[in-house]
């Protein structure tokens, strides 16, 4: 019986061990996962032209859920429009990227933004010029 006991005991920390063992890191939240342009539209309630580039675009969640997307439109006055937006604004410095880590190209320096307030989309909007297109920088918070 004493053997027995012995060997439930070595089978338990082995168990433990094994469990304990694996490289697998965890983290807080979901991992990002891509989404595709008709998605960023349907998110962030915005309307894309039929020529928009996705650059890259992830859905992250940490605390809460995030969409990051880049996007290059070839007429930004057609996409302003197009949306019911204003002129957007000189910014200095560029927002925080929650998928950042899945999208290392996410550094808007030079940027112009607008924040619509006629929509009940959490979303900040930046310009960067690239060339004669523009790259629009989509983040929705709480989606």
């Amino acid at each position: 019986m004493a053997v027995r006991w012995w060997a439930v005991r070595w089978l338990v920390v082995a168990a433990l061990l094994a469990g304990c063992s694996t490289s697998e890191r965890f983290t807080l939240g979901d991992p990002p996962r891509g989404v595709d342009l008709p998605e960023v539209a349907a998110v962030s309630d915005l309307t894309f032209p039929v020529d928009a580039e996705l650059l890259s675009g992830r859905y992250s969640r940490f605390q809460e859920w995030h969409l990051s997307a880049r996007v290059r439109v070839r007429s930004l006055s057609d996409f302003l429009s197009g949306n019911g937006l204003p002129e957007p604004a000189p910014v200095q410095g560029s927002f925080r990227n929650p998928a950042s880590d899945a999208d290392p190209d996410w550094h808007p320096d030079a940027a112009t933004a607008v924040t619509p307030a006629d929509t009940d989309v959490h979303r900040q909007l930046r310009f960067v010029p690239d060339g004669a297109s523009t790259v629009v920088y989509v983040l929705v918070a709480d989606v």
